[in-house]
Formats: C-alpha cells, structure tokens, sequence
C-alpha cells in the first residue's frame, strides 16, 4: 500500500509530540477537526449541518453513524434510548440487501440490536439494492423507527446503490433514517467522471467512509459524518465534573466511542493540503483506470471473462473450468457469495495480479470453477503476465500533483 508521504510525516510529528484528541482543551487538533470536517463536507458534497467524528476505520464508523440512527428514531416514538436503554424499547427494524458489508452486522451487534433485526432485501447481479424490493420492507414496517443501509462501492463488483430513489422511499416512511457505508466508494464523489453514481447521496442521515483507504493516509482512520448532530452527540457525549466542556469550540470526545485517542485529524488535513481537490479526484480516476485496464487485458485472455460491470476500482473475473488440475498448481477455497450467485460450483480468491506500482486499491478478485487455477504466467500460476506488468507500467499517469 502506498501511504501519502506528507501525512505520514504530519502524523509521525504528531505522534512524536504526543497530540492527543479529547476536547477543546487541546485546541489543534479540535481546530483541524473543524477544518477537516468543512473541506470533506464540500468535497462530497453533503448538508453544510452535518457532523463528523474521527474513529478507528469502517466499523467504528458504521457504529458510529448507526448509534446515532438508532438515537435519533426511537427518540421520535418518545424513547431516550440512552438514558434507558434497549430492554424495553419499541422495536428497530433494520433493512439492509444481501451484499450489505459484514461491518453493519458488526455495528448491529455492537448496539445490542443484533443480526436478527436486519431484514436482507434482494439486489440485482451487481449487488445494487432491487428499489422495489426495499418499498416493499419498508410497507412492512409502516409506522415502526426504521434504519435503512446502503452502500457505495460494492466489495465485489464497485457498484452503488441507488440512492436516489432509495432516500425518496425512506423519506416517505414515517420514521425512517439513511444510512450510507461508502468506505471506499464515497471518495469517488471527488471526481467529476465518478460522482453522478453518487446521485441522491445527500438525501441520506448518515454516511461512513475511510481515509486510510483512497486517501492513503496512515491506518487508522475512519470517518462517520452524521447529518443531526443532536442525534450524533446525544449517542456519543458523556460528561463528567473534570471535564470542562466548551460551549463554543469542538469538542473531538462527543463524536466518536473513544474517550481519548490520538490526533487522527492532523494526517487527514496534510493529505488534503497537499493533494487538492483535483489530486483526489486524479487518485481516483487514475486507479480506476488501472481497473478498466485490468478488464481489458484480462478480457482478451483466452479462457477468461470479466463478469462485472466495472464501475469503479473492481474487476471481478471468472475463469473456465480447466482440463484437469495440473501438478503443482493450487485449488481455491471456497468463500464468496458472489460466486454462489454467479453459479453454485464455483470457488473464489482474492488475488493482487500485478498492481501497479502507485496505487493501493486495485482490487481484482478470481473466481473459479471446482479445479486448478490456470497458470496466467510461467512460475507462480497466479502471476501476472509479462505483458499485462509491462503495459500497466507504460500507463501509469504522472504522479498526483499538489494543490493548495
């Protein structure tokens, strides 16, 4: 993985120092939260109210994001879920789709709601939530406090929901809230090539993305934006009698489950210092590039097919079922539903085929047929092809450039 230089040296200074995320007492760090949280705002275009807290990665984001759905929805039947907890509480219904992330069912858990109540509605072959399938759930639970997921980005396939018209049908449910995991798809709303999949992403409530993932900065580093901060701070804050909370600057301690943390902050504002809007919008165009390339290249191969639509940085590909497994060669586990729903006997791996050497998220995943894996090259039968290394190398584009 290539990690951004400037940030890792901002986030090695800050370490070195000892800069420590709590409240407003350490002005800095509370300061570059604010500015951070304005620019990635603006970059992805969501409500100018909304909030953001700095967390861990994916997980804690979604935890985050749906802590304060769940806030938020029981408070409108009357219910102060953190003054009193689940034990009695009017029940939450929670849709999610088959290809929801395992990080949502990880947050379900976290929150004392549980996997038993995500209601799995179908989606299409590229793992796009079915709108009709969603009406119907939601018809369901008419009237009850109600947390919808959606993603951007698929896992496998790179694909976005279609948030248009799933925010219009959770705005017509009587107590409905969005929540969007956009871990790695939500940058994708930097680029101007990319953000109309993005189309309808600010009618959500909530949105989770990563900066340790296209933005390279140093692990950890998630983000969970949240459009009611009532609701936001209300699942987060705690207070005590040391705490001297301020009633006019940040406080970085009510946004996210971590009491004190260090200063996540200071890498994610070097990274957007030194890249610039156009920068991350280059970052992304030019990985998902190296992903079209991928396709192409891998298309002309014999005995080889790209099954999904690549949309993004994902290039899912299914090999035929070779003559026999020649000696030597490995077999695959089996894992991926995607390959379930593609066609029952196939087996699957996730396989780095000769990335390029200066992007980090080039996702290709192999899907197989019971059997061998064909060689795609003499030695490692999983290394790429001379000609597929050398002509990613000839298309690789300029470094980002550097934007104030």
């Amino acid at each position: 993985m290539k990690v951004d230089a400037t940030a890792v040296l901002v986030n090695y200074f800050a370490d070195a120092h000892h800069l420590v995320d709590v409240n407003a007492r350490q002005p800095a760090a509370a300061m570059v939260e604010e500015i951070v949280l304005q620019w990635l705002v603006e970059l992805f275009g969501l409500p100018r109210s909304t909030g953001m807290g700095f967390v861990t990665g994916g997980q804690m984001a979604n935890t985050t994001c749906i802590a304060a759905a769940r806030q938020a929805v029981l408070a409108r039947v009357g219910w102060d879920v953190a003054a009193k907890g689940l034990s009695s509480a009017p029940r939450v219904a929670v849709i999610v789709s088959d290809e929801t992330h395992v990080t949502v069912y990880g947050a379900l858990r976290l929150l004392g709601l549980g996997d038993s109540s995500a209601v799995a509605v179908g989606c299409d072959g590229e793992g796009r939530i079915l709108a009709d399938a969603l009406r119907d759930e939601l018809r369901n639970n008419a009237g009850a406090p109600t947390i919808v997921c959606a993603q951007v980005g698929n896992v496998n396939t790179g694909s976005f929901d279609p948030l248009a018209s799933i925010a219009q049908l959770v705005r017509e449910h009587e107590n409905g809230w969005l929540h969007v995991d956009g871990a790695f798809g939500l940058w994708a709303a930097a680029s101007p090539r990319y953000r109309q999949h993005l189309a309808g992403l600010d009618g959500a409530d909530s949105w989770a993305t990563d900066a340790h993932k296209w933005l390279n900065v140093p692990y950890d580093s998630g983000l969970a934006f949240v459009r009611d901060r009532a609701a936001h701070r209300a699942a987060m804050a705690r207070t005590a009698a040391y705490l001297q909370r301020s009633s006019t600057d940040r406080d970085n301690y009510e946004w996210t489950p971590e009491f004190s943390r260090r200063a996540r902050g200071f890498a994610v504002y070097a990274a957007l210092c030194s890249l610039g809007r156009a920068g991350i919008a280059e970052l992304v165009e030019r990985c998902c590039d190296h992903a079209r390339l991928f396709a192409e290249l891998l298309t002309a191969a014999p005995g080889v097919r790209v099954v999904n639509e690549v949309v993004l940085n994902q290039v899912l590909v299914r090999f035929e079922r070779p003559r026999g497994n020649p000696r030597g060669q490995r077999r695959l586990d089996p894992r991926s539903h995607r390959a379930r729903a593609a066609r029952g006997d196939l087996l699957a791996l996730w396989h780095r085929v000769a990335r390029p050497r200066t992007d980090a998220h080039l996702g290709v995943q192999l899907e197989h047929h019971d059997g061998g894996c064909p060689a795609l090259g003499r030695g490692d039968p999983l290394r790429a092809p001379a000609r597929m290394s050398s002509r990613l190398d000839r298309a690789r584009l300029q470094p980002t450039s550097r934007i104030s």
